[in-house]
């Protein structure tokens, strides 16, 4: 009677660093700047890696494999950045309150997939 339907998780930008880098001044490159300059030497790795890596890509990575590969959680990656942010004098006020926002950003991102069949097997 009832069909099984399953879903793939949303895409990392809906609801991960991509996500949140939208918060920060000049968005994802922002992000990877406020890493490079980093006392944490696993988010400076992410940093630098996305930073220098081609522009190609730069807008294909999966910010949250880079972070993976360097030991690092997205959130303490995040925390690391926030602390550089704070540091540099960097409004961060839209970061947190985007962060604070996730759940319905997450909550859209499924009632799209659902309403639309994107990501539904």
């Amino acid at each position: 009677m009832f069909q099984h339907l399953s879903f793939t998780v949303p895409q990392p930008s809906a609801c991960g660093l991509r996500y949140a880098a939208r918060f920060l001044p000049y968005g994802v490159r922002g992000m990877m700047q406020l890493a490079w300059l980093s006392e944490d030497a696993r988010a400076k790795k992410v940093g630098g890696r996305w930073l220098f890596a081609d522009k190609g890509i730069q807008d294909s990575a999966d910010l949250e494999d880079l972070c993976d590969q360097a030991g690092i959680t997205a959130a303490d990656f995040i925390a690391a950045i926030t602390k550089v942010a704070y540091e540099l004098r960097v409004d961060v006020s839209g970061l947190i309150g985007g962060i604070f926002d996730m759940p319905n950003a997450i909550s859209s991102a499924l009632a799209l997939a659902i309403t639309t069949g994107d990501g539904l097997d």
